[in-house]
């Protein structure tokens, strides 16, 4: 019965529910589909291949599809709308909020098997003038909107060029009231928004980072390469 499988999706991990659905033929993968519990979807829809989510998103209502695509993370949505028809996206992309949608449109403008195509825009910046203490607070305020929280990157003011970067660990473990300028780490490893996806694996492997900003040619950060993506590349490749 429906509800039944509601009740027993729930209690499964997006990455299983993707594999579950994966395996069956699209009229079953639909019917898995509307059982899973809406909060689980977005999830979901990251794990799944590339080819069966543009599918399953297009044989949805436009408001569910919008749904979705709106709480997914922001590489994985750029992603989903990259691989539609053009129709359906300018259709979803209509009923997104207009920030989601300007986001969407400037990913989409980098080709997908490189650094700015991989990059999420969902990453923790902050100038650089701030205490430790202070880093720790924003940090709390931005962690519901932003996919990882471990490393932050700062800026200069106001310029917004990278100054440096810290850790979660060198914020908690460093005197509230000591500036960030004082433990940020100043020689940062970067990449530009066209350096090959295989470069950016290479990079994050040889310097085991959990993520790589991607830069513009001034040094003002884009985005950031986590190291999620990068398996991902790896798998690929």
């Amino acid at each position: 019965a429906p509800s039944e499988l509601a009740d027993a999706l729930a209690d499964f991990h997006p990455a299983d529910l993707a594999e579950i659905v994966a395996d069956l033929d699209p009229e079953d993968a639909m019917a898995a589909l509307h059982a899973v519990p809406l909060d689980l979807v977005p999830a979901m829809f990251e794990y799944l291949d590339p080819g069966q989510r543009a599918q399953l998103i297009g044989a949805l209502p436009l408001a569910t599809a919008a749904t979705i695509a709106g709480q997914m993370s922001a590489d994985e949505r750029a992603d989903l709308l990259g691989e539609i028809p053009e129709e359906l996206r300018e259709s979803l992309l209509a009923r997104m909020h207009p920030d989601d949608s300007r986001e969407v449109a400037r990913l989409l403008e980098y080709p997908p098997n490189c650094a700015g195509g991989l990059m999420t825009t969902e990453y923790l910046s902050f100038p650089a003038h701030l205490t430790a203490g202070e880093l720790l607070d924003r940090i709390r305020q931005a962690a519901p909107q932003t996919e990882s929280i471990y490393t932050a990157y700062l800026t200069s003011e106001p310029s917004h060029h990278l100054a440096g970067v810290v850790s979660l660990r060198d914020v908690l473990m460093n005197d509230p009231r000591r500036p960030a300028t004082e433990f940020m780490v100043e020689n940062v490893v970067t990449v530009l928004p066209d350096t090959d996806q295989e470069e950016v694996a290479r990079l994050i492997s040889k310097y085991d980072l959990i993520s790589v900003p991607v830069v513009d040619p001034q040094g003002r950060v884009l985005g950031v390469v986590t190291v999620d993506d990068v398996i991902d590349v790896l798998q690929e490749e």
